[in-house]
């Protein structure tokens, strides 16, 4: 890809990153909806995990060590739309939803 730098000559440009590219494909949440516990698959390297409900409160903090299943207890949670968080020690940042009945 090149971009038109104002004069006759192109410069080259890097390609956007995809979510792919961060592993947002690879990051699943099972049960979804969930009754109480929920699992996050395919996470690979340690990440934090922030769990934020639908006024943008965060309700729930921790941290993953790299596991390829981490189970979170969401029991007592009031029911909705809440988003997971991971920000990744790589620097990549994946967002995912998922409803506590």
């Amino acid at each position: 890809m090149t971009l038109f730098n104002g004069t006759s000559n192109f410069a080259p440009c890097s390609p956007t990153v995809g979510l792919d590219e961060l592993g947002q494909s690879e990051i699943s949440l099972f049960p979804n909806p969930t009754n109480g516990m929920l699992t996050i698959g395919g996470v690979q390297e340690a990440a934090r995990v922030e769990i934020v409900n639908a006024l943008g409160e965060v309700v729930m903090q921790t941290v993953v060590n790299g596991a390829e299943q981490q189970m979170l207890n969401l029991e007592g949670y009031a029911s909705g739309v809440y988003m997971v968080r991971l920000q990744m020690n790589s620097g990549a940042l994946v967002s995912k939803q998922f409803v506590v009945k």
